[in-house]
This record gives structure tokens, C-alpha cells and sequence, in this order.
């Protein structure tokens, strides 16, 4: 008999020293140490006879993903997705190769449907790696604090595990598979479709992605955590303010055949739905992260998710009223030209200069008051 209570208050010390946040005990008489991948330690209160006590014990963590972590994950998702689609061409130009025959607006569809369609099978791939095994579900340690994200630089060497599982881990093994896998599709999509050497540098960048990736989710998911819808709603703002001036044509063509400035919101409209490829890549891209933020900032109304439409809504709106191109731009732009471009291309002969002066002349005279026969050929330029 008092063997047996010297056996218990020996374990009851044991309990009582091992007390840190990230340290616990797998069983009663293991010793202080880090929990096993997929645990986390909890707090337990222990009686004492003549006081109570609190001492650490290492739990597997069963709790469901609440809507915010999936959220989360799934930005992490997108993180290379959306780096794609911020490099690929916007505009409508071909280049001169016999060899690419497909429009520079189809290749990026087809490139970013690829990307779209890898990224897709291995979140999915990867989910289903996790706990519980071959389910489209996860358990999850609970989040406390920012704290629990930087575990490795808080505990101590012997008391080192993922706090936060799994929206460490997993976000990294997605990335290894994704990188594999877009390694070997892109490079048999460029050899076999594109035959162009100029679209193998956007296989260099996306794959350069993923180990920035890896080390921002290393140094700074914590602060990802919980600034992420922020972060989404600053990058839709700035990719608007920069991509819609370069995919929206400022000119439109009338009746008469003469190409003037946009004058009416829905002469843009028009081109948007009567054009779409150019179009709605960016346009539906963009209205869908503003409307994934507005849903991880816990929006308790959902008609505000209909505020994704406001920043394409004002620009249709507004895009008339800035008139880009007026006539006296031209001769500063042609004289640019014909020193750059023409110098190389059409080499700069009395011809083009007639033809230069011809068009000034035509644009001078329209009763408009604003360039517009030169108008398409401006926006390439500034392109």
C-alpha cells in the first residue's frame, strides 16, 4: 500500500513539473516532452490535497476546420494562382513565329485552365493524404494565439511540433506536389502546343514560386492568418487600378467606320459581352477574390458580397469621362516613335512620314476634337 502511494505521488510530481505551453506528456509516466504530429497539449487541472493544480497532456486533436481555416487554406491555395494570372499577357498582340498560331488571349486561357485544373487535383490530392485518410475533411489543432504559428522559435529543442496543424504542413507539402506536377504538364504543354521559347519563362516564374512560397508560409503564416482577407482586397484593388486601363480598349468603332473614344458605358458593355475572351478571365477572377475576402471578414450580411461587382462597375461607369488619347498627344508619341520603333521596323523613310502627317491632319479635323484615327495605334505604343 505504500508503494503504491509513493508510485502515485511520484506521478503527481512528474504531472505538476511539466507545465510549459508547448511540452506535455504523452502518458502518465512519460516524460515532458513535444506532442506527436496531429497533438496538441492541453491544460488539465489536477487535485491536490491540499491545493489544485494545472499539469500539460499531449491530446490528438479531432476538431472540424471551422469556416475560417478553410478559408485560409484555400487562400493559400490560390497563392499561385493568382501569381500566374498577374504575369500572363493582357494584351492581343502575336508574335512573329510560324510556329505559334493560336492568339496570345487563347494561350493564356489555355495556360491558366491548366494551372486551374493542376492546382485543383493536388489540393485535393493533398486533403486526402490527411487525417481522416481519403475524406474531403480535416481535423485541426484549435488556434489560440499568433503564438502557436511560431512554435519552432517559443518552445524549446526538445518540445518542437506543429501547434497549429495543419495549416502549416499542409499549404507545404501542396506546394511540393504542385511543383512537380506543374513542372512536368508545362513543360509537354509548351513542347507540344505552344513551340514558342518566349512562354518558357512563365514555367522558370511559376516554379520559382513555390519555394518563395514555402519560406513566406514558414516566416510569416501567423501574420497570414489573420490579415489574409486584407491582403486579398489590397491585391484586387491594385490589379485593378493596373490590368483594367490595359485589357479595356478605350476606342470603339462606329457605324461610319471611323474608331473613336468610348463615349457611352455601353458601347464598353457591348464589347465586353460581344468579345468575351479578352475579357472575362480578369473580370470574373477579380470579382471573385473580392467576394472570397468579404467572405473571410465573416460579412454577416451576404447581399454585401454583391459589392464584389463595384470596382468593374465603377470603371465602365467612369471610363468615359477620362478620354486617355487627345489629339495634341500625338506628335510627341510619333516623334517617339518614328526615333524607336520605326527606326527599326519601317526605318524612318519620307514615306511614313507623309503618312504620319496625313493622319495628324485627319485627326485635327474631326469634329471631336480628340485623336482618333491614331487612337488603337497610341495604346500599342504605350503598351
Amino acid at each position: 500500500m505504500y508503494d503504491l502511494m509513493n508510485s502515485m505521488n511520484t506521478n503527481n510530481a512528474l504531472f505538476t513539473q511539466c507545465t510549459e505551453r508547448f511540452c506535455g506528456r504523452i502518458s502518465n509516466t512519460s516524460a515532458c516532452t513535444s506532442c506527436p504530429w496531429g497533438s496538441k497539449v492541453f491544460t488539465k487541472l489536477f487535485n491536490d490535497e491540499q491545493q489544485q493544480q494545472q499539469f500539460s497532456l499531449c491530446e490528438i486533436c479531432l476538431s472540424s476546420l471551422s469556416l475560417y481555416n478553410w478559408l485560409y487554406i484555400g487562400f493559400l491555395i490560390m497563392l499561385p494562382i493568382l501569381f500566374l494570372l498577374m504575369i500572363l499577357p493582357i494584351n492581343n498582340k502575336k508574335y512573329n513565329n510560324n510556329q505559334s498560331t493560336l492568339n496570345i488571349n487563347k494561350k493564356s486561357w489555355i495556360l491558366f485552365l491548366c494551372c486551374l485544373l493542376i492546382h485543383c487535383l493536388t489540393s485535393l490530392f493533398t486533403i486526402y493524404l490527411y487525417p481522416p485518410l481519403g475524406k474531403l475533411t480535416l481535423y485541426h489543432c484549435p488556434i489560440y494565439s499568433i503564438h502557436d504559428f511560431y512554435a519552432l522559435l517559443l518552445a524549446g529543442s526538445n518540445c518542437i511540433s506543429e501547434v497549429n496543424y495543419p495549416l502549416t504542413s499542409l499549404p507545404i507539402i501542396y506546394y511540393i506536389f504542385s511543383a512537380f506536377l506543374c513542372s512536368l504538364i508545362y513543360s509537354l504543354l509548351f513542347i507540344r502546343l505552344f513551340n514558342d521559347i518566349i512562354w518558357l519563362k512563365y514555367l522558370y516564374y511559376v516554379l520559382y514560386t513555390y519555394p518563395i512560397l514555402c519560406m513566406i508560409i514558414i516566416i510569416f503564416s501567423g501574420i497570414l492568418y489573420y490579415i489574409f482577407p486584407y491582403i486579398l482586397l489590397f491585391y484586387c484593388l491594385i490589379d485593378s487600378l493596373y490590368r483594367f486601363p490595359l485589357i479595356f480598349d478605350y476606342c470603339y468603332q462606329y457605324s461610319d467606320g471611323i474608331i473613336r473614344p468610348i463615349c457611352n458605358p455601353l458601347m464598353l458593355i457591348n464589347k465586353i459581352f460581344y468579345n468575351p475572351v479578352e475579357y472575362f478571365l480578369y473580370i470574373i477572377m477579380n470579382s471573385l477574390c473580392i467576394m472570397y475576402a468579404l467572405l473571410s471578414l465573416s460579412v454577416v450580411y451576404y447581399w454585401c458580397l454583391l459589392l464584389s461587382l463595384l470596382p468593374i462597375t465603377l470603371y465602365i461607369i467612369t471610363l468615359p469621362l477620362t478620354h486617355p488619347f487627345h489629339y495634341h498627344d500625338c506628335d510627341s508619341i510619333l516623334s517617339r516613335m518614328c526615333i524607336t520603333s520605326f527606326n527599326e521596323q519601317f526605318q524612318c523613310n519620307d514615306n511614313n512620314n507623309n503618312n504620319n502627317n496625313q493622319l495628324r491632319q485627319r485627326a485635327t479635323t474631326d469634329n471631336s476634337g480628340y485623336h482618333i484615327n491614331l487612337c488603337r495605334l497610341l495604346r500599342n505604343t504605350n503598351n
